[in-house]
């Protein structure tokens, strides 16, 4: 009996420590994947979608060399009644309104 408990507490111990030597080298794999788990999670999700490039590998691709036409501001629209309710429902972090080609209306929310 007492070399049973001897050979289950050493392979326990010898778990426990696999573990944990698999926790330090595979931390950020592991960080990444509870990141894809709580992705969608109702108080995750702005800081989730914020910080794309922390959580999941990527590769920055060149815009080119091409020349960058920014958009032109147009005269600044008045959101329509109800858009404040609208967007607190959908928990919005942002919107930009486009007119003729020109932007009437930009603003973000919720620290992004």
């Amino acid at each position: 009996m007492r070399t049973t408990l001897k050979v289950f507490g050493g392979a326990l111990a010898l778990t426990v420590l696999a573990a944990l030597i698999a926790a330090v080298v595979f931390h950020d794999r592991i960080a990444r994947l509870m990141a894809v788990n709580s992705l969608f999670a109702e108080d995750n999700i702005v800081r989730n979608f914020s910080s794309m490039d922390q959580l999941f590998f990527h590769t920055p691709l060149s815009r080119g060399d091409g020349p960058v036409s920014p958009l032109p501001y147009g005269t600044p629209i008045t959101m329509p009644e109800g858009f404040e309710t609208w967007r607190t429902d959908r928990s919005l972090t942002a919107i930009v309104v486009l007119k003729d080609g020109q932007i009437v209306h930009e603003d973000y929310f919720q620290g992004t």
